[in-house]
């Protein structure tokens, strides 16, 4: 099982840990979106009339909090892998996201450098890779277990996750989405089981890229049957256009788009209750 579950903690030194940094009072209402990148995204009115400033979200224990792909090897970090720009930038937006949320989950990369998928002179990054069912493209090689790609963001812990999946391990096979291991979508990463037997009904998502293996997360829980929140400012993507044409698809299978995490607003169960009884952390207020 290519899947890893371990317990939120947040301790009196875990000052990099998930809500250390401060009050979750302070996390929530602090200005950390990217105007730049919110701005360049919403030129297309549809979405702008779309994305919410204020969305009042259900009871905490039934919310979930989902960073996906939020790796070095899709950031400037990394330059000579699949560079996004801005995306080493969004760590203050997924943790300030999971503040809302009873479990945090993330998704990870984790590739080989046998994968057949992996570009060269005779096949170009774009091309279709054949006679493979579970890859499609060709990709220069990214987020290689053990490399600076593979590894998170500056800003996020390993730790404060309750559950996190490997996808991408098997070299033959290159998915987008984190809930499954293949294309074909039959063969399962947890994901979604673990969001049902949390009983989990909405899924707060960010991560990278936006048009890629955000969208398709994204609309694997929405044919799942969860209720899904875009953090618009905790996503980056490759090229405006392409962002806004999967902003769009995702609208059109019912997910809500918010502005950013500030744009939240906690559900009926007590936020601090919850949080102090499930993960062991007091907050300061």
């Amino acid at each position: 099982m290519l899947t890893m579950s371990r317990k939120m903690t947040c301790n009196s030194e875990g000052a990099e840990i998930l809500l250390a940094r401060g009050s979750c009072e302070a996390l929530r209402k602090q200005d950390i979106e990217s105007p730049s990148y919110i701005e360049s995204i919403m030129k297309d009115g549809n979405i702008m009339n779309e994305v919410l400033t204020s969305y009042p979200l259900p009871a905490l224990d039934k919310i979930a909090s989902f960073d996906v792909d939020p790796q070095n090897g899709f950031t400037p970090v990394c330059p000579d892998e699949l560079p996004v720009e801005g995306g080493h930038e969004i760590a203050g937006e997924l943790n300030a996201q999971a503040v809302f949320a009873s479990v945090r989950l993330a998704s990870r990369d984790a590739h080989s450098m046998s994968a057949v998928w992996i570009a060269n002179e005779k096949h170009p990054m774009g091309t279709p890779v054949l006679n493979q069912a579970n890859s499609d493209l060709y990709w220069k090689a990214h987020t290689i277990v053990g490399t600076k790609g593979f590894e998170f963001i500056e800003g996020l812990v390993p730790q404060s996750y309750d559950f996190q999946v490997y996808k991408g391990v098997d070299p033959a096979m290159h998915p987008y989405g984190a809930c499954f291991h293949d294309l074909a979508e039959k063969q399962s990463t947890g994901v979604i089981e673990f969001l049902r037997q949390r009983r989990i009904e909405a899924v707060i998502i960010g991560g990278l890229a936006t048009e890629y293996c955000v969208k398709e997360t994204v609309l694997q829980l929405c044919r799942a049957g969860f209720n899904i929140v875009l953090n618009l400012a905790g996503c980056r993507s490759f090229a405006p256009d392409t962002g806004r044409e999967a902003l769009k698809k995702m609208q059109q299978c019912g997910v809500i788009i918010v502005q950013s995490a500030s744009s939240l607003r906690a559900g009926s169960t007590d936020l601090f209750a919850f949080k102090q009884v499930n993960h062991g952390f007091t907050p300061n207020i």
